[in-house]
């Protein structure tokens, strides 16, 4: 809704620029392994994406902070940032805090994962890409024997984006990625 709304003020070619920042992306990554994710989920908040940017990203909240109080700059905290009901806010105010203190440089250790996971996650994407392109052999047929030639992530990735292409929604991925490696695993 926040997008949406941010949208409607926008021209041709503008942009929307917030501020999240490392936080938010150690925050995101944490969340997605929580409710089970792919390697895309462990590649975080992107930096840019469609008229989306975010330029403060890789600054840490409290390097954010502090600048502003260097520069006597004013700004505002969202009341429910600071209540434990939400689940990021649990992760924000209690494991976070945690892990930092097992490892003071745990934002740029998420940074490398976050980059290491989009490395693969693009690797992945764009063979999929590549795998329905092959496969296809008319506008809804796709050649069964040829999607279940590659590597399961290759395949299942491919199968998400197929059926996303068909019925403009997404799969249930827990479910559905254990049923696709199953039906690999009997295929091969």
């Amino acid at each position: 809704l926040r997008y949406t709304n941010f949208n409607r003020f926008c021209e041709n070619n503008s942009r929307i620029a917030t501020a999240h920042n490392a936080n938010d992306v150690a925050e995101t990554m944490i969340l997605n392994i929580i409710r089970g994710t792919t390697v895309k989920g462990l590649c975080g908040i992107p930096s840019v994406r469609d008229n989306i940017i975010r330029p403060i990203i890789e600054c840490s909240r409290a390097e954010i902070e502090g600048y502003c109080r260097e520069n006597n700059l004013n700004f505002v905290i969202d009341s429910t940032n600071l209540t434990l009901e939400y689940t990021r806010n649990k992760i924000r105010h209690e494991i976070l805090p945690v892990i930092e203190n097992i490892n003071p440089a745990f934002l740029s250790s998420f940074a490398s994962l976050k980059e290491n996971a989009s490395i693969v996650s693009d690797f992945v994407s764009t063979n999929a890409d590549l795998l329905l392109s092959k496969a296809k052999k008319d506008e809804n047929v796709y050649d069964r024997d040829v999607l279940l030639c590659c590597h399961p992530s290759v395949c299942t990735e491919a199968l998400f984006k197929g059926y996303l292409q068909f019925s403009g929604k997404t799969l249930d991925n827990k479910k559905t990625k254990a049923s696709l490696w199953d039906l690999h695993n009997r295929t091969l």
